[in-house]
């Protein structure tokens, strides 16, 4: 599988050898792709954003009784129903189907991998999986129907396909000869913009796991209702924005080398956290994902210590108070500073779109 990146979320060992299950990149979306050169050439895009609410969801008991009555018998799930209250959400179980509803109800997490244990679950090749289209298509149709209750769109809304991904199982068998590899699940995620402007950030996403069959497998929400208010935010420069990156940084183990692996700007949502700061206004910011690499003698040899960064920058001339972004406030406690970090040399020669 070309151009895939793995990183290994379990493994399986049995008598006759080793069994490990990954998750492939898929493909990314066009509408990802064309944010990330936007982002890179103009910034945001826009001199100035109107400021949004994030409005108070209906509540996670509320959202998890719905869930274990509207939705369980959309999907025909069967067995006991038990909710239990922890801190801050909601569990549920209806047979074997687990859910878990958090702070007011904005956020989901539905899981229901039993026909994939059973035994008699069909693993595919690499080549008979859903295609990253197909996946689009039947996500948009999952959001329309079973979870529209959750997914509500406003004014100016809408939900735009980011990338898709595999869980892979492959492995060796006792004498050391490579299975081949079988796709298991495959997942679609989903973004939204408002007003044509993404948000970035956990909020506002949606990823929907199907098996082979195109059954549902698991499905996360993180999808509040915005309002709009009447208070606009003027939007740095892009150079300005590099500058801002550079001093907000976080990247501080003196990296030799510094690559943007994306670079996405909107608005910024965080999620439905425990912590969130709910006065704050959702507000510009710039995603950035980069990665460090600094050359290390360790033993004689030379070895290369590589840290991945994700740092979300706020963008607005005057930055609104967000106590649970820190970036925000290290901004607002010391003011625009221009600091010099590993990320200058992107800031002195920005990357360049793809």
């Amino acid at each position: 599988m070309t151009n895939t990146k793995r990183h290994a979320i379990g493994i399986l060992t049995a008598l006759i050898g080793l069994h490990v299950s990954t998750v492939a990149a898929g493909r990314e979306s066009e509408q990802r792709a064309a944010l990330n050169r936007k982002s890179l050439q103009s910034g945001l895009g826009a001199g100035a954003v109107a400021l949004l609410r994030r409005l108070p969801g209906p509540g996670a008991e509320t959202v998890a009784q719905r869930l274990t009555t509207e939705f369980a018998e959309r999907q025909r799930l069967g067995g006991a129903v038990v909710l239990q209250q922890g801190e801050g959400r909601v569990d549920a179980t209806v047979g074997t189907a687990r859910f878990r509803v958090d702070d007011d109800g904005t956020r989901i997490r539905y899981d229901n991998r039993a026909t994939v244990d059973n035994g008699k679950y069909e693993r595919v090749s690499v080549e008979k999986r859903l295609s990253h289209d197909q996946l689009v298509d039947l996500g948009l149709k999952f959001i329309a129907g079973p979870i529209s209750p959750y997914v509500k769109l406003g004014r100016g809304d809408e939900i735009v396909p980011l990338k898709s991904e595999y869980e892979v199982e492959g492995g060796v068998d006792q004498h050391g000869k490579r299975d081949e590899d079988k796709v298991v699940a495959a997942t679609i995620v989903f973004g939204r913009t408002v007003n044509g402007i993404h948000v970035v950030g956990s909020g506002s996403k949606i990823s929907v796991t199907f098996g082979n069959d195109t059954s549902i497998l698991g499905f996360r929400v993180d999808w509040p209702q915005y309002a709009s208010t009447a208070q606009h935010q003027q939007v740095l420069s892009t150079h300005e924005i590099w500058e801002r990156v550079s001093a907000l940084s976080s990247m501080h183990f003196g990296a030799d080398d510094v690559k943007v692996e994306r670079f996405e700007c909107g608005y910024f949502d965080n999620g439905a956290r425990a912590d969130r700061d709910k006065n704050a206004f959702v507000q510009a910011a710039c995603s950035v994902h980069y990665v460090g690499r600094k050359d290390v003698q360790h033993e004689g040899r030379t070895e290369s210590l590589v840290t991945a960064i994700a740092d979300q920058i706020p963008v607005g001339v005057v930055v609104e108070p967000d106590a649970a972004w820190p970036h925000a406030t290290a901004l607002l406690t010391r003011g625009d500073v221009c600091a010099v970090s590993e990320m200058w040399s992107s800031v002195e020669s920005p990357p360049a779109a793809p």
